[in-house]
């Protein structure tokens, strides 16, 4: 019998794997990551074009003001650009509100000694900007003719800014929460802007909730996956599971987790069990099990999609040992 439940088993999971993977990335996740990642390319290259142009024209100057200006412009979530020289030291800003920043020292600041030390291209991790507010910068160092490194060329913005610029046309009438974190548990972007700045691991609103903790190590320490947690609905005052996939994205050595929410609003009580009986005999005509926590399993492939592995192997296992009795348990 033994034997038999693990045939059983393999082969049902064998074939129903390319279901689960695809359940595994929701459709609006890939986009979302699909367009971040469309962004970070356009932002890379008109970087690298900007500091080839500063390499011959110099970091001052009115030639200088200008691509700085021009870069500027091709972002609309960009607060200021800047040219920073070999020292650390901002010798030009635009747009013109902005200039006042010009002679100011930044070298203390932990991504500019990065790119002084390795003259490479930089995305910071959010900190507190001397105009006063949490912001990001990305860097691009310039090298003059001869080879020799002569300073950066940095797009300062916000990423609430960003991500809401580009995310929230795709985000219209979809039941998903998007946001984003940094490794270090940071919430740079959430759909519910309360939650922007919080850090997961170490704010007091989320010491209560230890199952979204442990996610959230999980998400910081792999660049992709999925899993549950409890934590409270936004704008309503109840508790709810709610169900995460994430991704990454990666500009100039900087991950951050994207990450896509949908919350499963249960019901109560009998009403419950009576509604989600319906909803499956009307899908396929043969519920199977519905477990403790209210979850039900139904056997349409159509429906697999919204299941993790670990349920439809729950799922399975109890349907087999049910089947014999040819009848539906509730517990």
């Amino acid at each position: 019998m033994k034997k038999l439940l693990f045939v059983t088993l393999f082969v049902h999971v064998a074939f129903l794997s390319p279901i689960l993977a695809n359940a595994n990335d929701p459709p609006i996740l890939k986009e979302v990551h699909q367009k971040i990642i469309e962004e970070f390319q356009r932002i890379d290259a008109a970087m690298k074009n900007t500091a080839h142009k500063l390499s011959t024209s110099g970091l001052t100057g009115d030639g200088a003001r200008s691509y700085l200006a021009e870069l500027c412009e091709k972002f609309t979530f960009t607060i200021d650009c800047s040219a920073v020289n070999s020292k650390g030291t901002i010798v030009t800003v635009e747009p013109s509100p902005h200039r006042h920043l010009e002679g100011t020292d930044i070298s203390t600041q932990e991504h500019v000694k990065r790119i002084i030390k390795k003259h490479k291209p930089v995305m910071s991790y959010v900190f507190k900007a001397i105009e006063g507010f949490d912001a990001v910068v990305l860097e691009y160092p310039v090298f003059n003719p001869h080879g020799e490194y002569i300073g950066y060329v940095g797009l300062f913005f916000k990423p609430e800014t960003f991500f809401a610029q580009i995310l929230t046309p795709l985000m219209k009438s979809i039941p998903v929460d998007i946001l984003v974190m940094e490794k270090g548990g940071r919430i740079i972007y959430d759909t519910d802007i309360s939650e922007i700045g919080l850090n997961l691991f170490t704010s007091p609103s989320y010491q209560s909730y230890s199952q979204l903790q442990k996610l959230g190590r999980r998400i910081a320490a792999t660049k992709e996956g999925n899993g549950g947690y409890q934590y409270k609905v936004h704008g309503e005052n109840i508790v709810a599971m709610k169900n995460a996939y994430w991704k990454s994205v990666n500009l100039y050595g900087t991950e951050w987790r994207v990450v896509g929410v949908h919350v499963e609003k249960a019901k109560s009580g009998s009403k419950m069990k009576q509604d989600r009986f319906k909803d499956c005999k009307e899908t396929t005509g043969k519920p199977r099990y519905c477990s403790k926590n209210h979850r039900f399993y139904c056997t349409s492939i159509p429906e697999i999609s919204s299941w993790s592995a670990k349920n439809l192997i729950h799922s399975l296992v109890l349907g087999l040992r049910w089947r014999k009795q040819d009848r539906l348990r509730w517990d």
